[in-house]
């Protein structure tokens, strides 16, 4: 996992504190690699404890160790920088590609095999996702279609939690959380697992709270690991784990 992956998704639990050091880091990463804990400490306004304590807090054990893994990491190229010389279309286009280029990293064929056996053994397959990830629950909707799989997607605010709660033993519950955050979601989950219900969970953070509650949790990469831009769209990489998914099941369905 690169450095600011780990940022990324540690995010949820950054203070005012951690999102000065954060983004200055993002602004600055050629000075950030070129400094020291003081340096840091005198640029971001904060003190060297604090950034000592960011560093834990993303994983490492100290500055140094984060300082030698961000310099690696920056000099070996993968750090995105915005260029004006760069059409925004190509700029665009090469973020999506380098996370794309990720999901190697993140999916593994152990858990996609493992989801598409209990898709197929499940009574009942229900598909959430709310506002954004709703589109990419209705597309996996459509495309068990094509391979003659029933599934039901679930977008609706008042019903996401009605239908969670509905759930019973031998049914499959598939959430779409981008962050791991949206508390409508967070409760459904819970209602999954209170009813026993074998419950999957798709995001982008892997340290979710949502966790706990999950039988399985598939993360696939982000374009923050290449930019701090937020306009972003994450679901054209869930379209992507989308058609894994499919082609993983299409198989199983087709050799039964």
């Amino acid at each position: 996992m690169t450095p600011i992956e780990k940022m990324n998704l540690a995010s949820h639990n950054f203070t005012k504190t951690d999102f000065v050091i954060y983004n200055y880091i993002l602004a600055d990463p050629i000075r950030v690699v070129h400094s020291n804990i003081y340096d840091l400490a005198k640029w971001t306004g904060v003190s060297r404890s604090a950034i000592l304590r960011f560093a834990q807090k993303i994983g490492y054990n100290g500055f140094s160790e984060f300082k030698y893994d961000f310099s690696r990491y920056v000099h070996g190229g993968s750090f995105h920088t915005p260029s004006e010389n760069r059409e925004k279309t190509e700029e665009i286009a090469d973020i999506y590609q380098k996370t794309i280029g990720l999901m190697g990293e993140f999916l593994h064929d152990t858990d996609v095999n493992l989801l598409a056996e209990k898709l197929i053994l499940a009574d009942r397959v229900k598909i959430f996702g709310l506002n954004r990830t709703g589109h990419s629950a209705q597309q996996l909707r459509q495309r068990f279609h094509k391979i003659n799989f029933d599934a039901e997607a679930v977008t609706d605010y008042v019903l996401i939690p009605e239908i969670a709660n509905q759930g019973r033993p031998g049914d499959l519950h598939l959430y779409f959380s981008t962050q791991g955050e949206t508390p409508i979601i967070f409760e459904a989950i819970k209602a999954s697992c209170q009813q026993k219900v074998y419950t999957v969970l798709i995001t982008m953070n892997g340290n979710t709270k949502m966790k706990k509650y999950t039988d399985l949790l598939i993360q696939l990469p982000t374009t923050k690991a290449f930019s701090s831009d937020y306009f972003f769209d994450l679901q054209p990489i869930n379209m992507i784990f989308i058609e894994i998914l499919i082609s993983c099941l299409g198989e199983k369905l087709t050799s039964k």
